[in-house]
């Protein structure tokens, strides 16, 4: 705790006391005037020059060095409470490595069919994680974990693109052409126009 002193001393001070061991020294500082009248130490200022000095101030507690050392070497220390990741059994190992034999072409590496990683990890079941089959698939059969129909699928949607982007240019020409075609007309009507004002009533009779 901080305490203050008889303020007529010469230099103003306060008396630090250690809030687990009692230990006190003094520390000068100013003092600050409350609004009914009363001096109080500027408490802020005594607590920076005793963290410089090694003394704590925590929730309110005061402690000196020597306490402050011997308090953050009896607290325990924080460990971190880590699950270790589940790795699969050699029964789950064994069932991974047959069933990629069958589902997985290694002269093209790439699954056949729609087989993947998760489907084989489904088929074994008893909590088998795909993780598990694309860690084995990547040490013993091959990269990519893609299939036949996937790759299928890319160039399907590859030959889709560029016959839409073929269809999307000529309905873009037609579309000018039609503009174009419009555009005669209205000049059409508007030479027809002109004319037939020029003409008089003998074009209105024409028309």
């Amino acid at each position: 705790m901080i305490e203050p002193t008889d303020r007529s001393e010469q230099r103003p001070r306060v008396i630090c006391r250690c809030d687990d061991c009692g230990h006190s020294e003094y520390q000068n500082c100013d003092y600050e005037r409350q609004s009914g009248g009363a001096w109080k130490p500027n408490e802020g200022q005594v607590i920076h020059r005793l963290t410089k000095n090694g003394w704590t101030h925590i929730k309110g507690k005061l402690r000196c060095m020597a306490c402050s050392v011997k308090r953050k070497a009896e607290k325990p220390e924080m460990t971190e409470n880590v699950t270790p990741l589940r790795q699969p059994t050699r029964e789950q190992k064994r069932q991974i490595i047959e069933l990629l034999g069958e589902v997985y072409d290694t002269t093209i590496e790439r699954y056949r069919g729609a087989e993947s990683d998760v489907t084989v990890a489904e088929a074994i079941g008893g909590g088998c994680m795909f993780g598990w089959v694309a860690e084995i698939r990547e040490e013993l059969f091959g990269p990519d974990g893609r299939n036949e129909e996937l790759d299928a699928l890319r160039a399907d949607i590859s030959v889709w693109q560029e016959t839409s982007g073929e269809l999307l240019t000529k309905a873009h020409a037609a579309i000018r052409a039609v503009e174009d075609h419009g555009e005669r007309a209205k000049d059409f009507q508007r030479r027809m126009d002109a004319l037939l004002k020029a003409a008089g009533p003998r074009g209105k009779a024409i028309a």
